[in-house]
């Protein structure tokens, strides 16, 4: 996984890329790399084959995350892996660790591994921007002015809008 910190708001879709190598002398049948996505909740998975729950070690709690499967890792052999992902609200999604499932064809023997990252990865997911209509703040009258029968001056508008003099 790559390093560093990258920058999304939500409803952007990105891919998780990671590179894993067989440095055996036997070849990996499968192997299932899962990131977890933080308990908050700001990244998911995009498709449903790529979405898992795990307990996690250190907690014992439930946690999302992003899975790759990868079926016959030859020896010496590497591969690339991309898992799509969608940000879907505000929040700060780090990557530090990973679990790594492997085993045989006939699914008799697996084995779990938990590795720790040294250099993190971290997605920041902004606040969504919505537009904001400004025309009914800068109205130059109000209710009582313009002789909507208002009762009370609204507070709210600006009375006028002129630049800024100094002094």
């Amino acid at each position: 996984v790559t390093s560093g910190t990258q920058c999304v708001f939500p409803g952007e879709e990105l891919s998780l890329t990671c590179r894993s190598a067989n440095r055996k002398l036997l070849p990996l049948i499968w192997l299932e790399l899962s990131f977890p996505l933080g308990e908050k909740g700001c990244v998911l998975a995009k498709f449903e084959e790529n979405s898992k729950k795990i307990i996690m070690e250190e907690t014992g709690a439930e946690a999302d995350c992003a899975c790759a499967l990868i079926s016959w890792l030859l020896w010496n052999q590497e591969a690339v892996m991309e898992i799509p992902v969608k940000a879907v609200r505000r929040g700060i999604c780090s990557f530090t660790h990973v679990y790594a499932s492997s085993g045989d064809l006939l699914g008799l023997g697996s084995k779990d591994k938990s590795f720790t990252f040294p250099d993190s990865s971290a997605l920041v997911v902004y606040p969504a921007v919505f537009p904001v209509l400004t025309d009914d703040l800068l109205r130059t009258s109000s209710d009582l002015e313009a002789g909507r029968n208002g009762y009370m001056e609204d507070v709210t508008l600006l009375k006028m809008s002129r630049l800024y003099q100094p002094g």
